[in-house]
């Protein structure tokens, strides 16, 4: 996320849902990107993270000539970055979306938000 946009939300403000749609696979550090959104949303928030998958890359943007290039020399898969939610994240579920080419990952900000309690993670699709 960018500096500039986060410096803007210093204060728990936001209610729910909130929503982060596109690019949080290509992120250097997509943990920090989730755990800023855990601070910036209010108590008991549902935040949610929707992106590609693998499948959507290979499929279409290593095949559009004016991406491709972005994408060739990639490295690393796109995986689904349940890894970089944070731990105190409540209700915590994955689901693919769109035939396979999407996956929408969704978490909440616990009510209590002591930032110790782990929360119920649901994993399947």
């Amino acid at each position: 996320m960018k500096r500039e946009i986060l410096a803007l939300l210093r204060d728990p403000v936001l209610g729910g849902p909130l929503e982060f749609v596109g690019g949080i696979n290509f992120f250097t550090d997509p943990a920090r990107a989730m755990q800023e959104m855990m601070r910036i949303a209010k108590p008991g928030t549902k935040v949610v993270v929707v992106d590609e998958t693998e499948r959507k890359v290979r499929s279409t943007y290593e095949r559009v000539p004016f991406v491709r290039r972005w994408f060739r020399d990639r490295g690393a898969l796109v995986g689904i970055p349940i890894h970089a939610v944070p731990k105190m994240a409540e209700d915590v579920r994955v689901q693919e979306l769109d035939g396979g080419n999407l996956y929408g990952l969704t978490f909440r900000k616990p009510l209590g938000a002591d930032g110790q309690t782990p929360g119920r993670r649901d994993l399947s699709f």
